[in-house]
């Protein structure tokens, strides 16, 4: 969903017309003496690793993406205008540092690819074409705003997350949402799969279920129609060697919206809260929550840079217990309802099926309008100590 990361390898991109075959690598490496490149793990499908001999042996230079099919809107608009037809997405990314030789030689390769299968190479760090020197369309500078986003995340037991979750998610989002319905989906950018014709829910719940069954816990998000800008799902980690004292798995879906639209709209301000209440009631969630994040990019996706708001939210994997910021919007499970119920006032929540939904205010709500944080029992709340996050002193048993 287009997310900054933190920095950590300099990247080429490379947008083609025509699909890069194997060979266009093999006799491109074959022209530089003490450089190869090799099959990662050694099998088809996975990329290339570009190495070069030094005086103690080969060295990484470079990884080279497996080929991925890419539309124009999926590329930087500088990219964009420098491919007539661009189906095809070729990522190569060196280590933060690498000397100067190896940005060189992964530059060249880059352009090589790019003269080779009618396309163009991009460096985004500097948001310019490699090559060709100037770009065969115009350069469209996209339309950029600042927008308060609102994202909801429900986190249910993996008792509930049986095979028929993807299709129980994509019942409700078709009642109460269609606009939060996946068009495409995949586990990377740009997302593979396409949601459509008469088998697309059962396409879309086996890749669902093929990352949910990932031992160390897979994920996948998918496009949306706007105001709804995206959706997500994130599935635990199996393996109990890795699982933190205190902390218990949950399967997390997620969804963005333009909270900036959705406010000024009283439809869609309804539908938002229904669609959170009716999906941790259905979805029978341990804990769901609904916040607003300010000052986020919506250009092409949605980014944040140093001006934009990041929530104090809980972060990974495992479900370790109650966040310890204000919500906006926030649904207890049964496991908690009754505990948490004397912490809000009478007119903020109201009993929903066997949970306890909670609405702070008739209007979203974001952190500096949350300025009187709910103090709920201590032992069900996360701690923070030197910036890292622990798990609750009572955390339910989900498994």
């Amino acid at each position: 969903m287009g997310r900054i990361l933190p920095e950590m390898s300099y990247d080429l991109m490379v947008a083609t017309t025509t699909e890069p075959p194997t060979a266009v690598i093999i006799d491109w490496v074959a022209r530089y003496a003490g450089v190869r490149a090799a099959r990662e793990g050694g099998g088809a499908g996975r990329g290339w690793q570009l190495e070069r001999r030094r005086m103690l042996g080969w060295r990484h230079v470079a990884t080279i993406d497996e080929p991925v099919r890419a539309e124009p809107g999926d590329l930087h608009e500088v990219l964009r205008a420098g491919v007539r037809n661009p189906d095809w997405l070729i990522g190569l990314h060196l280590p933060l540092g690498a000397p100067n030789d190896d940005r060189e030689l992964a530059l060249a390769l880059a352009t090589h690819l790019a003269e080779t299968c009618e396309g163009a190479a991009f460096d985004p760090q500097l948001e310019t074409l490699v090559w060709p020197a100037k770009p065969v369309r115009p350069v469209r500078a996209p339309r950029e705003q600042r927008i308060r986003l609102i994202h909801l995340e429900w986190f249910i037991r993996p008792s509930r997350a049986a095979a028929d979750l993807p299709s129980r998610v994509i019942e409700l989002l078709e009642a109460h949402c269609p606009e939060a319905l996946p068009r495409r989906y995949g586990s990377f950018e740009p997302p593979q799969e396409r949601f459509e014709g008469v088998t697309a829910q059962h396409h879309f719940g086996a890749f669902w279920n093929e990352e949910a069954s990932i031992e160390h816990g897979g994920s996948l998000f998918w496009t949306t129609t706007r105001p709804v800008l995206g959706g997500s799902a994130t599935f635990p980690d199996r393996r109990d060697r890795f699982r933190p004292p205190g902390a218990a798995r949950a399967v997390r879906v997620a969804l963005s919206l333009d909270g900036t639209r959705v406010e000024d709209d009283a439809a869609w301000l309804g539908r938002t809260i229904e669609l959170f209440a009716t999906a941790a009631d259905d979805l029978d969630a341990v804990y769901a929550h609904g916040y607003v994040e300010r000052n986020v990019i919506l250009r092409r996706g949605v980014w944040y840079d140093r001006d934009s708001e990041v929530y104090p939210r809980v972060i990974g994997r495992w479900f370790i217990g109650l966040p310890d910021a204000p919500m906006w919007l926030a649904w207890f499970g049964p496991e908690y309802a009754r505990l948490v119920g004397p912490s809000f006032p009478t007119d903020q929540q109201r009993a929903r099926g066997a949970g306890l939904l909670v609405q702070r205010g008739p209007r979203p709500m974001d952190l500096g309008e949350l300025d009187d944080v709910p103090l709920l029992p201590a032992e069900l709340v996360i701690t923070r100590t030197a910036g890292a996050q622990r798990p609750a002193a009572t955390v339910p048993d989900l498994d």
